[in-house]
């Protein structure tokens, strides 16, 4: 179902996250020591809000610098946005397309307009 389906959407996002936060910490000329589960987790937290957005988002930038942060940040973004954008595309088009097979044409729809307003008159 739909919560399946979602499900499978958030996990390909986390995974996507966590991608480029190990780029990310790779890029970073503090190199070897940072972790980018942290990163990836400090990056999720800052981007879907919350209490504590702000604070993951300063946690952020101290663990890549300011530069790395708020490119992680802008890339992770553009990435929720697809991501929501796919699965509301998705769902939209699952539930639209009972009635796309219907073939409706508009001058079915001046006809059903026409009709509606005779019954209107009628009562």
């Amino acid at each position: 179902g739909a919560v399946g389906r979602i499900g499978v959407a958030v996990r390909r996002w986390r995974r996507c996250l966590e991608e480029l936060a190990e780029e990310e910490v790779r890029a970073a000329e503090r190199g070897a020591g940072l972790d980018a589960d942290r990163a990836a987790a400090l990056l999720a937290a800052a981007l879907l809000g919350g209490g504590q957005a702000r604070a993951a988002g300063e946690s952020l930038a101290e663990l890549l610098g300011a530069q790395g942060a708020l490119r992680l940040r802008d890339r992770g973004g553009h990435l929720l946005a697809e991501c929501l954008d796919g699965v509301l595309d998705a769902e939209r088009d699952r539930r639209t397309a009972p009635l796309e097979a219907l073939e409706v044409t508009p001058d079915h729809q001046v006809e059903l307009i026409a009709a509606l307003s005779v019954l209107q008159r009628e009562r």
